[in-house]
């Protein structure tokens, strides 16, 4: 399977979509077409919000950002992370007040091949993980 997961987001209400099976088809929200997020890497920006993986056997950590966002009225925080793997993709949501970490433990033939942290201020990031399928 050559699936690579794909996010939407809708540029009136902020809803974020993503897409279990990519297709040619529009989605559209409050009207519009939702538009395709393009996710950030260490390619082409500061790590500011990359998401660091440490990956053994069936267990997948992860680790956004160099240190802990502190509540402030108007602060950033990672929402969610979602580990794409050969077999689909997990995701868990992230509450604002906690550090920006997350494990998932995978089966037997899953392998993660890229993971994605969106930052409601400063969007979609991933990493790739250089894995076989």
């Amino acid at each position: 399977m050559n699936h690579q997961q794909r996010f939407y987001h809708c540029a009136h209400c902020g809803k974020i979509i993503g897409v279990i099976e990519d297709t040619d088809v529009p989605v559209f929200c409050c009207g519009e077409a939702m538009q395709p997020m393009t996710a950030k890497d260490s390619n082409n920006c500061p790590d500011k919000k990359l998401p660091y993986v440490r990956a053994r056997d069936h267990h997948v950590s992860v680790f956004v950002g160099p240190a802990k966002h502190e509540p402030l009225e108007d602060y950033d925080h990672v929402g969610w992370v979602y580990v794409e793997t050969n077999q689909g993709g997990h995701r868990k949501n992230l509450c604002p007040e906690n550090r920006p970490e997350v494990s998932f433990v995978l089966s037997d033939e899953e392998r993660a091949r890229r993971v994605f942290a969106y930052c409601n201020k400063h969007g979609l990031w991933k990493a790739d993980l250089h894995t076989e399928c």
